[in-house]
């Protein structure tokens, strides 16, 4: 995560790779259209749908005493509509939203950039 990022260093519009669009608001709430999930049966993304909920970032650096990297927590309303926890990389002025699409060793992403 980069050094001195706030929630509000975060709020804006990204683009997703291999699609999508995700709004961080500066109220606190998101909204992700064209959410990507990866099928590892027919191995290849997939088009998911929309999400909306509540995102946060973070503040503590380390769970149940372990380094804790995934900063990023979009809740959403229904479950059922993603969401998830997601690595912050970057810089504060351009921050990237990243996660497994996954097996991790497989190195394959969701990605989504200023």
């Amino acid at each position: 995560m980069p050094q001195g990022l706030t929630q509000q260093d975060l709020v804006g519009t990204y683009r997703g790779a291999p699609f999508g669009t995700l709004t961080l608001k500066a109220d606190g709430t998101y909204a992700l259209d064209d959410w990507a999930t990866y099928d590892m049966i027919k191995e290849k993304y997939q088009h998911w749908g929309a999400s909306s909920g509540k995102w946060n970032l973070a503040v503590s650096g380390h769970v149940d005493g372990r380094s804790y990297d995934k900063a990023l927590k979009l809740q959403p309303v229904d479950p059922k509509q993603g969401g998830g926890e997601f690595f912050v990389s970057g810089t504060r002025e351009k921050p990237h939203i990243l996660d497994y699409a996954g097996d991790p060793d497989e190195c394959r992403l969701y990605e989504f950039k200023r």
